[in-house]
């Protein structure tokens, strides 16, 4: 785990449909629940949340500071206005160092830009940027890699078994689940040009920004339109 993400919030007295008076005074409201607790409403100033919120995402443990007490707790989904993208609403899940939490981690691919393929000349498309693990909260990775020295001809390809073993990490995604994959450029031409235009490096899916979910939450939680 990187440098550790901090968040000092306050309990927030405003509730419903009220908290957008929060926003115009540049506040994000917010909730923490989780385990035996009991849900907590509290805010945080817009740039501080915006700021914890595009560090840490839905991979990292915050260390949230409440009236001097702290707590460990993950994103567990954030409201995000679909226009202007700001930030209306966080909701915060406790967790513990020495329980194990499941956390969504990019996959990179190791030596991008310089694998053989790519100097060959050949093109690597990547099929999902994300993968869920399993770690102890000290151990969850800013990343997880796949080695890209093997990508040397078309056709190779790297699956989810394929990614670098971390310490105190598992994998909990289908092994066999593609990562990344190696064409020759003329292949992927062809491919647009039979689909008339529309076959281009971005069809290959991509794991859904899960930052712009808002499911379902504790009933302490506010009205966020």
């Amino acid at each position: 785990m990187g440098d550790k993400v901090m968040l000092t919030v306050e309990e927030r007295a405003v509730l419903g449909k009220k908290v957008k008076q929060l926003r115009k005074r540049g506040i994000v409201p917010a909730v923490i629940y989780g385990g035996d607790m009991q849900a907590v409403a509290v805010q945080a100033p817009t740039t501080d949340a915006e700021k914890v919120w595009r560090e840490a995402g839905k991979r990292a443990v915050v260390e949230i500071d409440l009236g001097g007490k702290k707590s460990l707790a993950m994103i567990k989904s954030a409201d995000v206005e679909p226009v202007k993208r700001r930030l209306r609403h966080l909701s915060f899940h406790t967790v513990k160092q020495n329980e194990k939490v499941d956390a969504e981690v990019p996959v990179r691919v190791r030596g991008e830009g310089e694998t053989p393929a790519e100097k060959a000349g050949l093109v690597i498309l990547q099929a999902i940027e994300a993968v869920e693990v399993s770690a102890f909260p000290k151990d969850l990775p800013e990343a997880v890699e796949v080695p890209g020295e093997k990508l040397v001809d078309a056709g190779d390809h790297l699956t989810v078994a394929d990614i670098i073993p971390q310490p105190g990490v598992a994998i909990s995604a289908d092994p066999d689940q593609m990562v990344v994959s190696v064409y020759e450029p003329s292949a992927l031409a062809a491919a647009n040009d039979a689909a008339g235009g529309d076959a281009t490096e971005d069809t290959v899916p991509e794991a859904e920004n899960g930052d712009e979910e808002t499911p379902a939450e504790p009933a302490a939680t506010d009205e966020k339109k």
